[in-house]
Order: C-alpha cells, then sequence, then structure tokens
C-alpha cells in the first residue's frame, strides 16, 4: 500500500538535486489517487488542469496523427511525469495518456503546480529539460512522419505515371484497331455510293462491310464494359449464391404453393464458391427450374 514516505522515494527520480524541503512542498500540494487500467488521465485536445507524477503502475502516451491514425509516442513508469506543458503553456491536451495497469499518481492542480514551480528551482530546472527534450522528440517524429509521407507521396506519383503510360498506350492501341476496320468500311462504302460494285463482288463487299461494322462495334462495347466496371467494381461485394437461392426460395414459397407448384433447394458450399463447380437446383414436379452460377439464365425442362 501506497504511504506519504513512497511519494518522498519517487519524487528524487523525477527531479534529480532536489532538496528535502522541496519534496515537501510538492507532497504538501499534491493528493495521492489510485486509477484501474484503461484509464485515461490526459485527453488529447481537451483543457485540462492537472499534473502527475507515477508512483506506481505504467502508462502509454498516443498521439492522434492525419485524424485517423493511433501513434505510440512512448511509455511511462514509476519516477515519470506529465500534464505539464498544458499547464504551463495554458493550452489544450498535446496527447492522450491512457493507464496500461492498476496505478498510484500523484496529483497537483494549477494553483499547487504554480506554487511549486516558484518555490522549488530544481523542479522548475527539470521542467524546462524535460520540456526541452519532449520538444526535440515531437520535432523528429515530425520530421520522420514528414519522410513518410514523402516516399508514400512519391509512391503514388510513380503509379499515376505508370497508370497514365497505360493510358496513353490504351488509347494508341485501341485507335488503331478501331481505325482498320473503319478506313475498310468506309473505303468499301464509298465504292458502293458510286456504284462500282454488282453481283459476287457486291455481295463479297457487303459481307467485308458487316464484318467490319461488327468488329467495330465490338471494340465499343468492350471499351463501355470497361468504363462501367470502372464504376461498379468498387461495390462489389463477396456473396454466399445458396443464401440468395435460399433467400428468393422464402420470398416466393407462398406465391408457388398458389400455383400447386413447390421449390425446394439442394446443395451446399464446402469452401469459395467456384464459377460452374455448384448447381442449384428448384425442384418440382413439373417444370422443373435450376440456376448454375456461371451463368444467369434461367432454364426451363418439360
Amino acid at each position: 500500500m501506497t504511504t506519504i514516505r513512497t511519494p518522498a522515494k519517487i519524487i528524487p527520480r523525477a527531479f534529480p538535486g532536489i532538496k528535502p524541503d522541496e519534496v515537501q512542498e510538492i507532497i504538501m500540494n499534491s493528493r495521492i489517487k489510485t486509477y484501474p487500467v484503461d484509464t485515461v488521465l490526459c485527453h488529447e485536445d481537451a483543457i485540462e488542469h492537472t499534473f502527475y507524477m507515477i508512483l506506481e503502475g505504467n502508462f502509454e502516451v498516443t498521439k492522434t496523427i492525419h485524424n485517423s491514425e493511433k501513434r505510440l509516442l512512448k511509455s511511462l513508469s514509476a519516477g515519470d511525469f506529465f500534464g505539464e506543458m498544458a499547464l504551463i503553456h495554458n493550452a489544450p491536451r498535446a496527447a492522450t495518456v491512457t493507464s496500461l495497469t492498476n496505478a498510484v499518481v500523484l496529483e497537483l492542480d494549477k494553483e499547487g503546480f504554480d506554487r511549486v514551480l516558484k518555490r522549488s528551482p530544481s523542479v522548475s530546472m527539470a521542467m524546462i529539460s524535460e520540456i526541452s527534450s519532449r520538444l526535440r522528440q515531437n520535432d523528429q517524429l515530425a520530421i520522420e512522419d514528414l519522410r513518410l509521407r514523402a516516399a508514400e507521396l512519391a509512391d503514388a506519383y510513380q503509379k499515376l505515371a505508370e497508370q497514365d503510360l497505360a493510358r496513353r498506350e490504351f488509347l494508341s492501341s485501341i485507335t488503331h484497331e478501331l481505325r482498320t476496320p473503319l478506313m475498310v468500311a468506309s473505303g468499301y462504302l464509298h465504292a458502293l455510293k458510286k456504284g462500282m460494285l454488282s453481283g459476287e463482288q457486291l455481295q463479297s463487299t457487303v459481307e467485308t462491310i458487316s464484318r467490319n461494322v461488327d468488329q467495330i462495334v465490338n471494340l465499343t462495347n468492350d471499351i463501355l464494359f470497361l468504363q462501367e466496371m470502372d464504376l461498379v467494381l468498387p461495390d462489389f461485394q463477396s456473396v454466399n449464391m445458396l443464401d440468395v437461392v435460399e433467400a428468393v426460395v422464402r420470398n416466393y414459397e407462398s406465391k408457388a404453393k398458389a400455383k400447386g407448384i413447390s421449390l425446394n433447394v439442394k446443395g451446399r458450399i464446402q469452401g469459395p464458391a467456384r464459377p460452374g463447380a455448384m448447381r442449384r437446383l428448384w425442384n418440382a414436379p413439373s417444370p422443373r427450374w435450376w440456376i448454375t452460377p456461371s451463368s444467369s439464365a434461367i432454364r426451363t425442362v418439360r
């Protein structure tokens, strides 16, 4: 159990060279409190007015980076202190401090903290040293974060350049693929318009034009399909087809019974479903309906 003697042993570890009367000054202006594990004593960006010194237990100091990433700044144990920067600068907390174990701390409110700083040169010097050290650490973290972001930006730029090159190559290739059938069809159409073809030659020309127009249509459909895939792929989700079929059967079961049709589902998926690897059967005396995963068509067998 923590007693008044424990702070007298811990305080000199936090403030080397502190005098006995200065230790007593801190003890007289503070209070001892216990906290369970996972207690947050300092909340990042909050206005709080308490200084803490750890007598027992362990804490972690974390900070939110880029509004989402939680980064561990350091770990604290007996003899460490925190919360002084917000009191000295009268500013919000710069980080969050959370207990990792059951903990005992020495607490000073702002008035007691200010009295200790005025009356204890050793504490003031220790505070200055600690604040300077933390500022250097924060600078190093900021520099490292900038280096990381710069590397990520360079990687993203490289990928963007590769995508742009692929886009240009694709446009060049598709332009060539479209130009050839267009030129062929256009040339034969001009010949037809001038009445230069007749008989078997005319029939062959029409077939050639039709074949090249079909090629143009297929290429155009491929381009539109790729565009549609870019729009819908981000919204794709994995589904269990057996669950989908069973849901459909439940929805239409009453209507089927009203018409004397029995709907049943057979089969179970073992592991990830593969196109064509499983067949779902909806059995009824007549007609029979089934859906094959490799095709979206519904077939009827009499």
